[in-house]
């Protein structure tokens, strides 16, 4: 959120309303927050990320399959036939790798934008658009993410609160 008014014209009401110097001091610091997130992750939560990241390695054939019948659940129908899924199923797979190698090159693409006096000028305009196209991917991921949860399987919110869903949900995101 913080890079919206850097991002699109649209929210320039922003920079109107806390002035540009405050703006970009708020999204410097929200960009090392960021990025210590994960590793705190790391050291906090080792067992869950551990899982989340062998899980997510280990992309087979039903994950795929299960991927290409989601999409009319995206929309709210009812689907049969889901391939079985594990702890994260096909479509939570993709988001997370999708997540990992958005943010990765956010954060250092953030990295080298704050620090683009090292590098050669004609180097910034790269580094502005990668940081812009891999913004734009997170955030409409974690759209869609939130989307999914509160709207189309609103049970899974309660999943990610406590640990716990409903057995319905559980049959068809996560049966076996």
């Amino acid at each position: 959120f913080s890079g919206l008014p850097l991002l699109c014209e649209g929210f320039g009401w922003i920079y109107d309303y806390l002035g540009a110097e405050n703006v970009q001091t708020f999204h410097h610091i929200m960009g090392v927050i960021f990025f210590i997130n994960p590793y705190l992750g790391l050291v906090f939560a080792w067992k869950g990320y551990r899982r989340m990241i062998s899980e997510v390695a280990t992309f087979s054939k039903r994950d795929l399959t299960f991927a290409a019948k989601f999409g009319p659940e995206l929309i709210g129908m009812e689907v049969h036939g889901l391939a079985p899924q594990g702890f994260y199923n096909g479509g939570e797979k993709i988001n997370i790798a999708l997540q990992m190698i958005a943010c990765g090159i956010l954060a250092f693409s953030g990295m080298a934008l704050w620090g683009s006096d090292y590098f050669a000028s004609d180097l910034k305009p790269w580094l502005i658009a990668f940081h812009s196209i891999c913004a734009t991917i997170a955030f409409a991921a974690s759209l869609g993410h939130i989307y999914l949860a509160v709207v189309v399987s609103p049970g899974s919110v309660k999943g990610m609160v406590d640990g716990s869903v409903d057995i319905k949900y559980a049959k068809d995101h996560h049966s076996r």
